[in-house]
C-alpha cells in the first residue's frame, strides 16, 4: 500500500508538471482579488512553466520562493523514487526531521518572500 502511495506521489507531480507546459493557465488568485494583495503563491504557476522551459530568471522575478519550491520537489521525487525501489518508507521521516529541524527558517523565508513579492512585483502580479 505505500508503495502505491509513492508511485501516486511520484507520478502526480509529474502529469501536472507536463500539463503545465502543453496547458495555458490564466487563473486569478482568489486572496488577491480579494484583498488586492498578492499571496504568497501569487506567480507561482507562471514562474513554474517559466522554471519547466529553463527560464530560471524570469521564474525567479515572478515569486521568489519558486525556485526554492522547485529544488524541494525535485529531491523529493528522488526521494520517493528510491522509495519506491528499495519498498521503505523513509520519506515521511525525512519530512519530519526536515520541519521539526528547519520548521521556522522555512516559515521565515516565506514570509520574507511574500514580503519581497508584495513590494518587488505587487503591481505585476
Amino acid at each position: 500500500m505505500n508503495r502505491i502511495k509513492n508511485i501516486c506521489c511520484i507520478f502526480i507531480p509529474c502529469i501536472l508538471a507536463v500539463l503545465l507546459l502543453v496547458i495555458d493557465i490564466n487563473y486569478t488568485c482568489p486572496f488577491k482579488k480579494i484583498t488586492h494583495i498578492p499571496c504568497p503563491g501569487c506567480g507561482m504557476t507562471r514562474a513554474f512553466h517559466l522554471l519547466l522551459k529553463g527560464d530560471w530568471y524570469s521564474a525567479l522575478q515572478y515569486n521568489i520562493l519558486s525556485i526554492p519550491l522547485f529544488i524541494f520537489i525535485i529531491i523529493s521525487i528522488v526521494y520517493l523514487t528510491f522509495d519506491i525501489i528499495k519498498n521503505q518508507i523513509n520519506y515521511l521521516s525525512f519530512l519530519d526531521k526536515t520541519s521539526r529541524k528547519y520548521g521556522m527558517v522555512i516559515l521565515l523565508g516565506i514570509l520574507l518572500g511574500w514580503i519581497y513579492n508584495i513590494v518587488v512585483n505587487g503591481e505585476r502580479l
